[in-house]
């Protein structure tokens, strides 16, 4: 468990502060999972909603920068030059 979160927290220092927090959004569903597959325990169905709430929120998450970025390209190209005077 302490190797896992050393790895963790190295990664977590190479990328970016909200690629960071869909990650760390993303650990307690994987835990569940693995929990499931693994050890054999058993979600009731109020757990694997709230999985499936989580991973509609991770890729919401995922797909909106790419949005955002798309949508800010086209404001640049009409930005007005800046004029220096002499």
């Amino acid at each position: 468990m302490l190797l896992g979160y050393l790895l963790f927290g190295y990664g977590l220092t190479r990328v970016t502060p909200s690629a960071a927090t869909t990650l760390t959004l993303a650990e307690p569903s994987i835990a569940a999972l693995l929990a499931v597959v693994l050890v054999g325990e058993r979600l009731p169905a109020i757990g694997w909603a709230g999985l499936a709430g989580i991973c509609a929120s991770l890729l919401v998450l995922s797909l909106a920068p790419a949005t955002q970025a798309c949508a800010a390209e086209p404001s640049r190209s009409r930005e007005l030059p800046i004029r220096q005077e002499a």
